[in-house]
């Protein structure tokens, strides 16, 4: 077909129209599955095709298209998605015969855009797991923790429920470090860390807010719920085996000093709360540690 052909012209026309405007929506979306689907949304609009997808795999080496016939007689090309001479997968279409110059130009240009874009997603990503997340641990870190205690707080302030909170020391840290060396500190924050995180539930909230501290927030939980929780979290911790090693032959006891607090939704503060829960805190150290204190036995 001659590349005068008006309706030629028209549909190539149409098609760099559809790929700037993709270009552009790819580009600013902050979510790798934003670019996936953006891309695949695009794609009818720029040529005939049976079937596609995105392989998102960067093991993948090809640099270049690869097309295949099938035995069902439809043709596979598979355009890698590239940025910075790294694959980060490729988009694979069936068609019912292989693309001519110009739609493999346009294909190619249309993945050479979505591997710049999922890039920069995975980029961002990264970077908001760095500046939520306590490097050691992996929990919500001292300002993300405080911030989701906030929106909590003000959610349940809307729809009218409690909100409980858990202060948690990990007690004779400085001993353990002492004893056994740093290295064996923060291999128990980790444990600890992982233990709690799988004994809470999935809309509970745990963080590393200090050194040794840790905190918990528990949606809708009144006190007695509270008290369970933090209860069951100690004995979890209790029954870890001892810290072992460094310059001694002694061993360290991994325990918990709790304190637990809940606010119901006419009073609920985030600094009352938090408060509460410290004053609990301090108590359960106070009167020897490896305990659950809870903020109604101060009254």
């Amino acid at each position: 077909m001659s590349s005068e052909d008006p309706d030629e012209l028209r549909r190539r026309l149409k098609q760099m129209t559809v790929l700037q405007a993709v270009t552009t929506r790819i580009l600013s979306a902050l979510d790798p599955e934003a670019v996936l689907s953006g891309v695949l949304d695009s794609l009818p609009q720029l040529l005939t095709y049976e079937t596609a997808d995105i392989r998102v795999d960067d093991a993948l080496l090809e640099q270049h298209t690869v097309t295949r016939t099938l035995l069902s007689g439809l043709v596979e090309a598979a355009v890698p998605l590239v940025s910075r001479g790294r694959s980060l997968g490729a988009l694979e279409i069936t068609l019912t015969a292989p693309l001519d110059h110009d739609d493999l130009e346009i294909v190619e240009q249309l993945a050479a855009t979505a591997a710049v874009a999922l890039q920069n997603a995975y980029l961002y990503q990264e970077t908001q797991r760095l500046a939520t997340t306590d490097s050691l641990t992996g929990l919500s870190n001292y300002r993300h923790f405080h911030e989701l205690l906030e929106l909590e707080v003000q959610r349940a302030r809307r729809m009218r429920y409690a909100v409980g909170l858990l202060a948690i020391d990990l007690d004779h840290f400085k001993l353990i470090n002492d004893r056994h060396g740093h290295p064996a500190g923060d291999g128990a924050l980790q444990c600890v860390a992982e233990l709690l995180r799988s004994s809470l539930r999935r809309t509970d909230v745990v963080g590393r807010v200090g050194g040794e501290e840790f905190a918990v927030i528990l949606p809708g939980d009144g006190l007695d719920q509270v008290a369970v929780v933090g209860e069951k979290l100690r004995r979890a911790v209790e029954a870890l085996p001892p810290v072992a090693g460094g310059s001694t032959s002694r061993v360290t006891p991994v325990t918990l000093s709790i304190g637990g607090a809940s606010l119901l939704p006419e009073e609920l503060d985030k600094q009352a709360l938090i408060a509460s829960a410290d004053r609990a805190l301090y108590e359960a150290k106070r009167h020897g540690r490896n305990q659950v204190r809870l903020s109604r036995q101060l009254e």
